[in-house]
């Protein structure tokens, strides 16, 4: 499958047009490939990427207790972009689970690279991702309180 159909199938690329998604299959620097157990994301470093997992899966673990996994991911699931567009400190680490992952890393520098039609599309799915997180956030922490009262 090429690259540019690979993109076409992941739905954080689905507003993007196919001469889009054909120009973004050309920054090949985009593709990373990390082994199993192998870190994509380290807990307290800077977040200067974001990324969106193309094949395989991913755990979302605390250093302190990597053996407690608080998510898994898998293809088409973006990550990483809170720290990212806060430019804070990552609040996780995210480790390979398979032998091969390959992950879409998205930089300032990859995103000044494409057009503004594109690094906008882009930014409207980051903020419809964040919302979908906080809304989530918001029902769990509902959930927990209408628990706690029925105690």
């Amino acid at each position: 499958m090429d690259i540019t159909t690979l993109l076409s199938k992941i739905p954080f690329f689905n507003t993007l047009t196919p001469r889009e998604r054909e120009r973004l299959a050309g920054f090949n620097e985009l593709f990373v490939r990390y082994a199993k157990d192998e870190a994509v994301i380290e807990e307290n470093t800077m977040g200067t990427a974001f990324f969106v997992l193309v094949h395989g899966t991913v755990r979302v673990v605390k250093d302190i207790q990597p053996d407690i996994i608080l998510a898994t991911l898998k293809p088409g699931s973006v990550f990483g972009e809170m720290a990212f567009l806060s430019k804070t400190e990552r609040t996780t680490s995210v480790r390979a689970n398979d032998e091969t992952i390959v992950v879409i890393k998205l930089t300032e520098y990859t995103l000044n690279k494409m057009s503004a039609e594109v690094r906008e599309k882009i930014k409207d799915k980051l903020i419809l991702i964040l919302i979908d997180r906080i809304n989530s956030m918001n029902k769990t922490l509902f959930e927990r309180e209408s628990k706690d009262k029925d105690e």
